[in-house]
């Protein structure tokens, strides 16, 4: 497994190829399922929201592909303790069995 920092994203990516990229994915037919939404009661503080939204390659479509999905939470009483509210993650997996 390889972990990727924002900085290496950052380092590699340009907004522009980043945008034709998704660009040319959603054109050749990614498949992108509603996004699960959950509450979690937190007896402390706010609720928190947990979104997990899956996206994968039309493989009908292609033969080679991906499938990944986007963690994240949203946790209002962080900006209280200097935190991020929104916070996520990405997980991409080739299509290698």
């Amino acid at each position: 497994m390889i972990t990727i920092s924002a900085a290496d994203i950052d380092r590699c990516l340009t907004y522009r190829g980043l945008v034709e990229t998704l660009r040319n994915a959603f054109a050749n037919g990614a498949v992108q399922p509603v996004r699960h939404h959950h509450t979690i009661s937190h007896p402390q503080g706010n609720d928190l929201t947990l979104l997990l939204m899956p996206a994968w390659t039309d493989f009908s479509a292609e033969q080679d592909g991906h499938i990944g999905v986007k963690i994240v939470t949203v946790s209002p009483d962080n900006n209280s303790i200097g935190k991020p509210a929104v916070m996520g993650l990405y997980l991409l997996m080739d299509d290698r069995r």
